[in-house]
């Protein structure tokens, strides 16, 4: 089992890197809208929906949404950054608030998630909510190298929580949601994601402009810590619907870590989060 999933792992690297660095803008941005696609295939499979027609459906309105959204953004044009920080905004408060409820009250949380339609319009808007953080990342010089440090900072997040957490975890973060999570696992992850992507930065400049190239230890800092908790937390997110649902893995198409879901629960909150923090930390 380890072995899947360190060689999916590897596998799923070579392939990012070569969406991030070896396809035009075009082709890049549709290949993400893609993957997209199919995680929404198996949100939907979480929902509920067992006919074919209805997860087209379910597809077919995020569909417009994205599409709207690069119009709305003028994305192949000249990019509205205003426009795109107002809907994350607005998007990421509606969403928090959500997951708020969901995690703080178990009569929200029964009401939420007991209900498909709820299911299916708070799944939409954590799409739309990560597909507009995307765009608005790549839209800003060096977006791509800002979307893999993003990323980055998310899958040492990852690493750091599991493996420290094998090692050393005791007490528990979250059992009743997931019991392989503890709290010595989550400070793993901020120290393991601090640590490299410090090392990272003090040692290349792409993922900085020269207005904060001097304070890259306290932007590091500022950036990561916020989006390694949000990430835990869009993890945990993921996983109480999964319960909710009577399901280990959203799919099987990644071997060792189960469905696209699965590999980007972490991603779906953190990423609208990252995006809104380097706008107010001044990469934009």
């Amino acid at each position: 089992m380890l072995i899947h999933r360190v060689v999916t792992a590897a596998l799923l690297a070579i392939a990012l890197l070569v969406l991030l660095f070896g396809l035009p803008k075009t082709l890049f941005v549709s290949s993400l809208l893609f993957i997209l696609f199919a995680a929404t295939w198996e949100w939907s499979n979480l929902v509920g929906y067992k006919y074919t027609s209805s997860k087209i459906a379910f597809m077919g309105v995020f569909s417009i949404f994205a599409f709207c959204a690069v119009f709305w953004l003028s994305f192949t044009e000249s990019f509205n950054g205003n426009r795109a920080l107002l809907s994350l905004i607005f998007l990421v408060l509606i969403v928090c608030f959500s997951v708020v409820l969901i995690f703080s009250s178990q009569n929200f949380k029964h009401l939420i998630l007991n209900s498909p339609p709820l299911v299916t319009v708070l799944g939409i808007l954590v799409f739309l909510a990560l597909w507009i953080a995307i765009l608005t990342i790549i839209s800003l010089e060096n977006g791509r190298f800002l979307l893999l440090f993003g990323i980055l900072i998310v899958v040492l997040s990852d690493v750091g929580g599991y493996f420290i957490g094998k090692l050393f975890g005791r007490n528990k973060l979250a059992p009743k949601i997931s019991p392989g999570k503890t709290w010595e696992g989550l400070a793993g992850s901020c120290c393991f994601s601090l640590g490299l992507l410090f090392l990272l930065g003090q040692t290349n400049q792409i993922f900085f402009t020269s207005s904060i190239a001097g304070n890259q230890g306290v932007i590091i800092f500022l950036l990561v810590m916020p989006v390694v908790l949000v990430s835990v937390i869009g993890d945990l997110f993921v996983s109480v619907i999964k319960r909710y649902s009577g399901v280990k893995d959203t799919g099987y198409i990644l071997p060792g870590h189960g469905g696209m879901l699965d590999r980007i629960d972490g991603l779906m909150l953190a990423i609208p989060v990252f995006a809104l923090l380097i706008s107010v930390l001044g990469f934009v």
